[in-house]
């Protein structure tokens, strides 16, 4: 367990060193990455693929055109993640796995990801026709990865309007939380760590909002 626990930190530190790091800077250092993270991806407990796929996506957004020449290694990969995560247990690596498609077709280019857009915008479709439990992270990574792929694909990407645009409006109509609190009152101020709560002062009272939903 301590084993499985380190390899998925050492995802989160790729994950942090990516975000910082300029493409020509990475690019030495892509074959190692991704060559260890596949294997990972094909070998490693389920909280290890997970931080894997998300180290995998920083990889392709950092590396962009760089990424070209590991495509045909990693995209399949990522498909058969895709269609065999099924379960509930794996719906978030699921979404992982759809998130780091559409940062992967972002990195390298429309032209190199046609091929496959057909397929994930198929499957993407498919989630969703199915009902999802108000838990499932599935939904708030297709309307992010439907975002990304638009702007992969740019005008081409218009024939898969209609499976991304409804649950898109759907989530614009989405009120968000709110709630009035008075400070001596509430003594508690439970969501004041909370950095998906924002706090407006209005006089003498303070209006919280939980903006999570709004940002997606």
């Amino acid at each position: 367990t301590v084993y499985f626990t380190v390899q998925a930190h050492a995802a989160a530190a790729v994950v942090n060193f990516s975000e910082g790091c300029e493409s020509d800077t990475i690019a030495s250092h892509l074959d190692a990455l991704i060559g260890k993270l596949l294997r990972l991806l094909q070998q490693g407990k389920k909280i290890v693929q997970e931080g894997a796929l998300t180290a995998l996506a920083s990889v392709a957004d950092c590396s962009q055109e760089q990424f070209v020449r590991y495509y045909d290694a990693v995209m399949p990969l990522l498909s058969q993640i895709l269609h065999n995560a099924q379960n509930k247990e794996h719906r978030l690596l699921r979404a992982k796995a759809l998130e780091c498609v559409s940062l992967v077709g972002m990195a390298v280019g429309r032209d190199r990801f046609r091929a496959d857009a057909t397929a994930v915008m198929a499957f993407m479709q498919q989630l969703a026709a199915q009902p999802m439990e108000a838990d499932d992270p599935t939904h708030s990574y297709m309307l992010q990865a439907g975002a990304r792929l638009c702007k992969a694909l740019g005008p081409e990407f218009l024939p898969y309007l209609p499976v991304v645009m409804p649950p898109l409006l759907t989530a614009a109509r989405i009120e968000p939380e709110m709630r009035v609190k008075d400070p001596e009152l509430d003594q508690e101020n439970e969501d004041e760590d909370d950095d998906d709560v924002e706090h407006i002062q209005l006089g003498d009272k303070v209006l919280a909002i939980r903006t999570s939903s709004l940002e997606e």
